[in-house]
This record gives C-alpha cells, sequence and structure tokens, in this order.
C-alpha cells in the first residue's frame, strides 16, 4: 500500500495518495488490534511494519508541505505499532 501511495505522489495524485495513506493507518490499527502470542505472526506483522515504514520514510522525504502531516501522522503510527510488536516479539 506504501508503494501504492508513493506511485500516487509521484504522479500528482495527492488526494488518492492521502486515501490511500489512511488506509495504511487502518491497516495498522487492525494489526495492532489483532497482536496475538503466535510469535510466526508477531514477527512477520512486525517485517511489514518495518517495510512499511522503511517506503513512507522515501516517501516522506520527497512529499510536498501539504502532504506530510499526513504521512508524519502515519509514519509515527507505523514506528509504535512495530515498537509494540518488537516488545512482544522479544517477550517470549
Amino acid at each position: 500500500m506504501t508503494d501504492l501511495a508513493g506511485k500516487q505522489f509521484n504522479s500528482g495524485e495527492s488526494g488518492q495518495a492521502s486515501q490511500t495513506i489512511q488506509l495504511v493507518q487502518r491497516y495498522a490499527e487492525k494489526i495492532h488490534a489483532g497482536i496475538t502470542d503466535d510469535s510466526k505472526k508477531l514477527r512477520d506483522a512486525e517485517l511489514l511494519m518495518r517495510r512499511a515504514s522503511f517506503r513512507l520514510k522515501g516517501i516522506l522525504s520527497a512529499a510536498t508541505y501539504e502532504d506530510r502531516p499526513a504521512l508524519e501522522v502515519t509514519l509515527k503510527q507505523l514506528n509504535e505499532v512495530q515498537s509494540e510488536l518488537l516488545m512482544q516479539v522479544f517477550k517470549k
């Protein structure tokens, strides 16, 4: 989803990209709410959050001033979910 948002930002479709970023936020919330004790699922979810954060940082560096706030909020949310997932992984 973050790759799609990046392509949308690059092609000048800020409205579409903002909607895609909102979807990323919703998916992060669902992953956060669905944290289980399954080590494999935790690790997979953590890797997904890490990759999404990395891609979002790249998008943020090239984003316009108007698009930055939504991207920063999403990046912060992804980082928080990733941190919590890591805590769960290493708790075991």
